[in-house]
């Protein structure tokens, strides 16, 4: 790095000039004092390096003068208001403690400085190095032609070159592993498939034809439900305490953001120290994920298999990067494990574009960010597809499809125009689902059923039943996650055309026949999807939102009955699955592909695009965050006082959403301000 700039005072930072009397040049080390100084003020500790840098004491001292003249102009630029512990933060150690983040003006200032240092490195040849804490030495900045040398020759190999190579990251590569993650996963996700099937017409049909119908009273057919349920509720409590925590889609989303190391894997959290412990000889983390979500969705939970499979396959594409294909790049590795996301999803929903766009888009907030995996995830989706409904004997189908579609045939201005109002009730219904589920699991720590160990599993599965089980007996459409159920309740067919749940007339033979009924079933289907969730058991929403989607949209047509039920039914759908899961552009696709109605996808993306806007402050699924190494996103903000680009990261990545840094972090009296 090279020194300041050697005017009597920067005219950009108002530093005053830098004494460069000793250790220029030979890279003496630091002195204690120095060590503790440097410290207190590096909150990310990092040191700048280069053949020419000055001592340590003179640079911090530097540092010191040069924030007392930039915090009033931060404050006056960024509208901070005046601050007065931009110094006191960084002259006294008893202020915060070493590696405490800085925040406010106090972070503008120490970004502004380094920003202007690493301006004036790269004018004079050089560039920014990372040193380990413990080192004490400097080295000699490279030069930005050797990094261009550097990049040149890996970028300038042939497509045969990078086959024969097996080039990491290239196509060829990326073809190779796409192709054996796509089978891999299609093959797994068509074995859980099959067990899942078995399972369910085991229980609800082969068993209640056997033991029930005809052995018990009529007036008591409906008991099966309760004792199927608690017998499985059980089964998951159990599951999960015996065979530890399982993960969810939460974790898959933030394992995929994480940066991985030699010794760390991109795949479900709490199970990462036994898998590192392992070095992925052992594949036994899966288990506890097929076993649970088996036993929930078997039991009836408002919960489907998307989410379990998406988590299996992301583990499985991760084991097959690190221990097959010995892939240890961080973005590499990321990028496979997107392959399994996608390949899962695609297989999951017979859309190969919408399911590994779901994939992609799920794992933040705001749009794909990692664009430049789409390709490759893409790819591994459509050979996922292959391999599973070639296996499961399916056909890429419109599941909802009837004789009569499609009901659209064209596409009028105002169709659009009306998506854009019912996103935003869709909208509207996904934050009173949001804050609804947030106070049912603040009364399940109430009842100290949430400890992080897992030892109150069983209870915690037991209670949520109960909401599942009261539910279920009363309104049986609101039974299992949707998939199949969806068509019954678009098109108020009765009871008895439920797919999987015995008996179909519950308690008290419920029809959803009317308006008032609807608005019942829609909210009741929330409310099971609620209790579900909170009481452990695992699995995905997206069909769920689907299904509640679908009954709220048939009460609307009974107001407004100029309203197509398909348009209703399917905008409203999409907009409470948007809210919840962010992912804007893959519903619109799968909604409109599995109803067949490829006229509606306008006003079904309208009314996503405006769930997606009216709910962006609204974040549910706490790991969707901006991706780390992009400088500018939606959660960034960038302003340039004194002439010097300053890069303040705004809170609204953390879970605080922009009410300011944790209290945590803030120095006893300080005001540090909110973004």
């Amino acid at each position: 790095m090279v020194p300041l700039p050697n005017s009597e005072n920067s005219p950009l930072l108002g530093l005053p000039k830098v004494s460069s009397s000793s250790g220029v040049n030979g890279e003496a080390p630091l002195r204690d004092e120095d060590k503790g100084d440097e410290s207190s003020f590096q909150p990310e500790r990092i040191r700048r390096v280069s053949s020419n840098n000055p001592p340590a004491k003179t640079l911090r001292s530097s540092i010191t003068e040069g924030l007392t003249n930039l915090s009033s102009n931060l404050s006056s630029r960024m509208g901070l208001g005046q601050s007065t512990e931009t110094t006191d933060v960084l002259a006294d150690e008893e202020t915060l403690p070493p590696n405490t983040p800085l925040y406010g003006s106090s972070r503008a200032a120490a970004n502004s400085i380094r920003e202007e240092i690493r301006r004036q490195s790269i004018a004079n040849g050089g560039t920014d190095v990372e040193l380990p804490d413990d080192a004490s030495t400097v080295s000699r900045a490279r030069t930005l032609k050797e990094i261009e040398d550097d990049y040149y020759l890996k970028t300038q190999q042939g497509f045969v070159e990078d086959a024969i190579n097996f080039a990491e990251g290239s196509i060829p590569q990326s073809i190779m592993i796409a192709t054996v993650i796509g089978c891999v996963c299609g093959f797994v996700a068509y074995v859980y498939y099959f067990i899942l099937d078995s399972l369910l017409e085991f229980v609800w049909k082969t068993l209640p034809e056997k033991y029930v119908i005809d052995v018990w009273p009529e007036k008591y057919y409906v008991a099966w439900i309760p004792l199927v349920s608690v017998i499985l509720s059980a089964c998951v409590g159990s599951s999960i305490y015996l065979l530890g925590e399982p993960g969810d889609l939460a974790f898959t989303i933030k394992s995929v953001h994480e940066k991985v190391s030699y010794d760390t894997r991109l795949i479900m959290g709490s199970l990462t120290d036994l898998l590192v412990k392992k070095g992925y000889k052992d594949p036994s983390y899966i288990i506890p994920m097929v076993v649970a979500s088996l036993f929930s969705i078997v039991a009836g939970g408002s919960l489907g298999p998307e989410a379990p499979l998406v988590a299996i396959c992301a583990a499985l594409a991760g084991l097959i990067s690190r221990s097959v294909f010995k892939q240890r790049n961080t973005n590499i590795v990321r990028k496979h494990t997107f392959m399994g996301m996608a390949g899962a999803l695609a297989a999951f929903f017979g859309v190969p574009l919408g399911g590994s766009l779901f994939a992609l888009e799920v794992a933040s907030r705001f749009g794909v960010e990692y664009f430049e995996h789409s390709m490759e995830a893409i790819f591994a989706g459509l050979i996922c597809v292959v391999a599973f409904r070639s296996l499961a004997g399916l056909e890429l189908e419109q599941i909802w499809a009837t004789q009569d579609s499609p009901t659209i045939l064209h596409c009028e201005p105002s169709k659009i125009l009306l998506g854009l109002v019912l996103g935003c009730v869709g909208g509207f219904l996904a934050f009173l689902w949001a804050n609804f589920h947030w106070r049912l699991m603040g009364l399940f720590g109430r009842l100290g059923l949430l400890d992080d160990n897992n030892t109150r599993a069983l209870p915690r599965a037991l209670v949520g039943s109960i909401g599942i089980i009261s539910i279920g007996m009363l309104i049986p459409h609101t039974m299992f996650w949707g998939e199949w159920e969806v068509p019954v309740l678009a098109r108020m067919e009765p009871a008895v055309d439920l797919p999987h749940v015995w008996p179909t007339s519950g308690l008290i033979g419920f029809e959803m026949d009317t308006c008032a009924k609807c608005l019942i079933t829609g909210f009741a289907k929330l409310i099971a999807i609620s209790f579900t969730v909170a009481g452990g058991f695992r699995g995905g929403f997206i069909f769920p939102f689907f299904t509640a989607g679908a009954a709220f949209g048939r009460a609307l047509c009974f107001v407004f009955p100029s309203i197509s039920p398909a348009i209703a039914t399917l905008c409203i759908a999409a907009g409470i699955n948007v809210a919840i899961t962010r992912t804007a552009l893959a519903t619109s696709m799968i909604l409109s592909f599995l109803a067949g109605e490829q006229m509606a996808l306008p006003p079904i993306l309208s009314a996503s695009i405006a769930s997606l806007f009216v709910t962006s402050y609204m974040p549910f699924i706490k790991s969707q965050i901006a991706r780390s190494d992009i400088d500018f996103t939606l959660y960034y903000k960038q302003s340039k006082p004194c002439g010097s680009v300053v890069s303040i990261e705004s809170f609204m990545t953390s879970p605080h959403l922009g009410r300011g840094p944790p209290k945590a972090a803030r120095s006893p009296g300080s005001s540090a301000p909110s973004f």
